[in-house]
């Protein structure tokens, strides 16, 4: 049969409840389903992409898992240990609205550089879209970059040619389908 993996230990498990909204029985079924997909004890990007591409068959959800896997991989080592898995799962999941608002900000913010451009806005747009819009077949490339581009421009509001964490927060908050569109995304985001 399979490869044993060891039992989550006590001390993690209590650190891993702290670190993030699961209980104790959330946790230990999370780390056995990462167990059967990782036989190191960590998640590769490819595994993490396979894995995502396997929850949403009819549409391309690499790029968007590409992007999520970024975000989730908070020591930027290349792979992910449970403790990311878990506590980027708590976040999307479970996480206060504005936890997973910031979230979202640094999904956009590409290159991390503590602003959201117009091009990462569409980029993110365009690869969410691959996955989440699948049934809708009427909306085309035109239309992903128009609203992005109508985002943007809601967001930005001091016209600098980039948004802050600040400008999205209340980008967000004032706008009900931003909001809509936002908690729809991050609903998905979660390997559920």
């Amino acid at each position: 049969m399979g490869q044993q993996h060891p039992s989550l230990k006590p001390r993690m498990l209590d650190d891993l409840m702290r670190m993030s909204d699961f209980s104790a029985d959330e946790l230990k079924i999370w780390y056995n389903e990462f167990s059967k997909d990782s036989v190191s004890g960590f998640l590769s990007k490819n595994d993490f992409i396979k894995i995502y591409k396997g929850l949403f068959p009819h549409g391309d959800a690499s790029g968007f898992a590409d992007h999520v896997f970024r975000t989730f991989d908070a020591n930027k080592d290349g792979v992910l240990n449970f403790r990311e898995f878990v506590i980027g799962l708590s976040l999307t999941m479970k996480g206060p609205l504005d936890d997973k608002l910031y979230w979202a900000f640094k999904l956009y913010d590409v290159d991390g550089n503590g602003f959201v451009t117009k091009d990462e806005m569409n980029e993110i747009i365009a690869v969410s879209n691959a996955i989440f819009t699948v049934c809708c077949t009427d909306t085309t490339d035109d239309d992903v970059i128009m609203s992005g581009r109508e985002a943007f421009k809601t967001m930005d509001t001091d016209e600098d040619g980039k948004v802050s964490w600040g400008e999205f927060r209340k980008g967000i908050h004032s706008n009900r389908v931003f909001m809509l569109i936002v908690e729809a995304k991050m609903k998905n985001a979660g390997v559920t």
